[in-house]
């Protein structure tokens, strides 16, 4: 069985490294941990790019306000 986590965010760089090394070392390991960012302006992917492990899968898309 394959496991996945999902998160979204914007602009919480300053509290997802230790959510990060959370999930990805929880005693069940995650297969891979999806990353969602909403149009964070923060240094976020700066932030993943320290993290050497293939499990994270990050996408960023444009934030579009109606």
């Amino acid at each position: 069985m394959r496991v996945s986590a999902l998160t979204i965010i914007h602009n919480r760089a300053y509290l997802f490294g230790e959510t990060l090394q959370s999930v990805l070392g929880q005693s069940y390991p995650v297969d891979e941990f999806i990353i969602i960012d909403d149009g964070s302006t923060d240094n976020l992917k700066e932030l993943l790019a320290g993290f050497d492990d293939p499990r994270i899968k990050y996408y960023y898309f444009e934030r579009v306000d109606a």
